[in-house]
């Protein structure tokens, strides 16, 4: 059985204490990390690899960034969903084990600047940036290349991936635009491993630091792993770790995991 896992940590070296212990106690096969806050020079990989994992990472100092441990040996390849040099955001990293690719990504949230309401850039830019993963995804099924596609998509998909629909109707979260560019990759005909065996359970991973939203469980979904049709049919488990958002100083998502049968990866 092969064990993925998708978090974001809300830096790396900040979670580190929980890292570590959450990996030698959970031993996933994969981990997608998200919002890591890090580049290289700082990067904990000297902790990381003592486990025994291979890592790779698109950093960025202080913002965003993603990470991706493996067991199996990785190589690199792409870190922007975009030109070399249009992208300036770390939030993108696709790597390849044997014949399957591991994708992680940290979509850009996309509410306006509190100065200025008006603002609509940081919505095109999610839009465009969701644009260009639909893109890259639609080809990747078109070359029947194996993949799991996992991490923070910011995006409240459906009306049960949050505690109160109507508190966030209107935002960046959940407005029609940003469900349906989401909803334009499902499309395509990726697995959304967490709502294939629990399509209609209450399961969150991110919880506000604010408002005292964990005690009260306002919390909402944006945590997903999607899986290539072929890896799906190996699909055995999958959950999110809810009491990791009760942890000493926890970030405020939690890992969201799924189980697959070794032999999906060979077929």
């Amino acid at each position: 059985m092969k064990k993925i896992a998708t978090w974001n940590v809300a830096s790396v070296r900040a979670r580190l204490p929980l890292l570590i212990p959450w990996l030698q106690d959970v031993n996933p096969d994969v981990v997608f990390l998200q919002e890591i806050k890090a580049t290289e020079d700082v990067f904990p990989f000297l902790e990381i690899e003592s486990l025994g994992y291979h890592v790779l990472i698109k950093g960025q100092k202080g913002f965003n960034g993603v990470a991706i441990l493996s067991k199996e040996k990785i190589e690199l390849v792409k870190d922007s969903l975009y030109k070399e040099g249009e992208e300036e955001q770390a939030r993108f990293l696709e790597v390849k084990a044997g014949k399957t690719h591991y994708i992680t990504v940290y979509v850009p949230n996309g509410a306006s600047p509190q100065k200025d309401p008006e603002d609509d850039s940081r919505l095109k830019y999610k839009l465009n940036w969701m644009k260009a993963l639909y893109t890259l995804i639609k080809e990747r099924l078109e070359t029947r290349t194996d993949f799991v596609l996992a991490g923070d998509f910011n995006v409240i998909a459906r009306n049960e991936d949050v505690y109160n629909p109507k508190s966030y109707k209107d935002t960046v979260l959940m407005i029609p635009p940003v469900q349906e560019a989401l909803r334009s990759v499902e499309n395509l005909g990726v697995v959304n491993a967490l709502r294939t065996l629990h399509p209609n359970d209450v399961i969150y991973s991110f919880w506000d630091f604010q408002f005292g939203a964990y005690g009260k469980d306002m919390g909402m979904l944006l945590d997903v792993i999607y899986l290539s049709p072929r890896l799906a049919d190996g699909l055995q488990k999958t959950y999110a770790q809810k009491e990791m958002r009760g942890k000493p100083s926890p970030s405020d998502h939690v890992p969201v995991l799924c189980e697959l049968e070794d032999e999906a990866f060979f077929r």
